[in-house]
């Protein structure tokens, strides 16, 4: 089994065994990495070890990290277990991405839920239940200094990763009176050592003496259902799982977790390590594969959970030892750059800005090696996911936080408005940000997305070379057709149309701007002719 699922994935793949660039089904729309695997067993990871080993260890760090491996001919990510193409791709309505990943109205309401597990230890304590219906949600409250914040974060960043295209739980705001809670049988908690204790009412009621009650005697809660399948543990940021023989590319080099670093960076997601991923065991048409899941989003935009952001927070790891050996040397004249701004502090916010976020110098709480290993290629495909959202529809999402200071959501509105052109308009201009190629009218159209956001006035232009493309030999000889435009049109070469038999081109594009020198990196843009039709097949990016 396991060789047969290496052969069929590779199959998939551009750079297979037999050396040619393309086959015929290049290129595909979804990877088949579910193929049918026997029962894993659920892996733990340290939160602690996790910290140590990506802190001082360097584990998955590549010196000159190779190109990603679960990408297509164009450069995109496949449908998988990892990721679903959705907004970026096929347009989600307002309402649809309001609704994100729920597929109902959340737990039962009317019915008291049974606790089945409580625990005192972590960052943010919580609870287990059980509705009425037979179905399990986790429970998260926001902390006492704080209401909305941590739940509002929990809720939006959700349905900004689901759009984007990765799997999250169902998450649901909802309200309840203290009651409602009621022990189940058999439940227990886990304390501060790590010890689980018999479940009591005294543990609950301590418990939710600590959370933020409504004047209606009610508390805000999300309740996040659990994910379908059986738990498998956390991912890693590097590596593959041994067991599962459809994990085949290192996590440190799939695109998809290499340019999650984008989004993170957007949302200010620093709490992007692998506590707050999980693997399941899943079972879809009869067929068992490991579906991978993001979640825990309450450290997100100016939350950290149980308080507002540090003013560390996206600017500096835990452990920053370059920053300490500055202060140290210049005894304590040398300040962070983080520790001068002025954050404005919302409580149902928490502390975020955007006047000062750079797009390329932004870091979670440690370091993560798919973060590291990003390429440009990576970061532009992150930028092309933020890029996905108009104003509106970012204006729409934070409304899901259901916030009861207008004020606070408008802030957070503005706040990602102004960090998502920051984020493009950085990621754009370090290569040429051409997108979108489509035959129309004998023509190769494509879009400069730099230009469609308005990012520059400045005048492009276009240089263009035709060459004829061997997919055996991976050679090309020039179809002496080379040209300059400042349209985003361009001809293509009449010998395109009259191929009896499959043939390949390719046009090498380079752009020159003055505001943008980065935009002489070449596109190279590759056309598959036949009798009857011609499409774009692949497109290689110099980074």
């Amino acid at each position: 089994m396991l060789l047969l699922s290496g052969i069929l994935i590779i199959s998939l793949f551009p750079q297979g065994l037999a050396g040619q660039k393309f086959y015929p089904d290049d290129p595909i729309a979804e990877d088949a990495d579910n193929l049918d695997i026997p029962p894993v067993e659920e892996v733990w990871i340290s939160d602690y070890y996790d910290f140590m080993e990506n802190s001082f260890l360097k584990v998955g760090q590549e010196e000159n990290p190779v190109p990603a491996g679960d990408v297509n001919t164009l450069g995109e990510v496949p449908d998988s277990s990892w990721y679903t193409n959705r907004h970026a791709v096929k347009r989600m309505t307002i309402e649809e991405l309001k609704r994100g990943p729920n597929m109902s109205r959340g737990p039962d309401m009317d019915h008291p839920w049974a606790v089945i597990r409580g625990k005192s230890s972590g960052i943010t304590p919580g609870f287990v239940i059980r509705d009425a219906r037979g179905d399990m949600y986790f429970i998260k409250f926001d902390p006492m200094t704080n209401p909305e914040m941590s739940t509002s974060a929990e809720m939006i960043a959700s349905k900004f990763f689901y759009a984007a295209g990765y799997n999250v739980p169902e998450n649901y705001i909802v309200h309840i009176l203290p009651e409602m809670m009621q022990i189940g049988a058999g439940a227990v908690y886990t304390d501060f050592f790590g010890e689980k204790k018999k479940l009591t009412k005294a543990f609950i009621d301590d418990v939710l003496k600590k959370v933020p009650h409504r004047s209606d005697g009610t508390i805000r809660i999300v309740a996040s259902k659990a994910i379908p399948g059986i738990p498998a543990g956390p991912f890693k940021y590097y590596g593959t799982r041994s067991d599962d023989p459809n994990d085949i590319f290192p996590h440190q080099d799939r695109r998809v977790l290499r340019g999650l670093y984008v989004l993170a960076s957007w949302l200010n997601h620093d709490d992007s390590r692998s506590i707050n991923t999980l693997d399941t065991y899943v079972k879809e048409n009869e067929t068992h594969y490991i579906k991978h899941y993001l979640m825990d989003f309450g450290s997100c935009f100016g939350s950290g959970s149980v308080k507002s952001q540090s003013l560390r927070a996206g600017w500096s790891y835990l452990f920053e030892p370059g920053d300490l050996f500055k202060g140290m040397g210049s005894f304590g004249l040398w300040t962070p750059k983080y520790l001068k701004p002025e954050y404005k502090e919302i409580p149902s916010i928490g502390r975020f800005e955007c006047a000062l976020f750079e797009p390329d110098t932004w870091k979670p709480e440690y370091p993560n090696p798919a973060f590291r290993n990003m390429r440009l290629s990576d970061a532009y495909w992150g930028a092309k996911l933020v890029m996905s959202f108009s104003e509106k529809e970012i204006a729409a999402i934070c409304s899901a936080g259901e916030f009861s200071d207008e004020e606070a959501e408008l802030y957070l509105y503005q706040c990602l408005v102004h960090r998502m052109y920051k984020i493009i308009g950085y990621w754009f201009s370090r290569l040429l940000p051409l997108d979108h190629f489509e035959i129309l009218d004998n023509t190769l159209h494509f879009e400069n997305l730099a230009v469609e956001h308005d990012l520059t006035w400045t005048p492009t232009t276009y240089r263009y070379a035709w060459s004829l493309f061997d997919n055996a030999t991976l050679e090309t000889t020039s179809l002496d057709l080379t040209g300059e435009t400042v349209d985003t049109t361009i001809p293509i070469p009449d010998q395109c149309f009259h191929s009896d038999q499959p043939a390949f081109f390719v046009v090498t594009l380079q752009g020159e701007n003055t505001v943008f020198p980065d935009w002489k990196k070449r596109v190279d843009v590759y056309l598959r002719a036949d009798a009857e039709n011609i499409e774009v097949v692949g497109i290689d990016r110099e980074e």
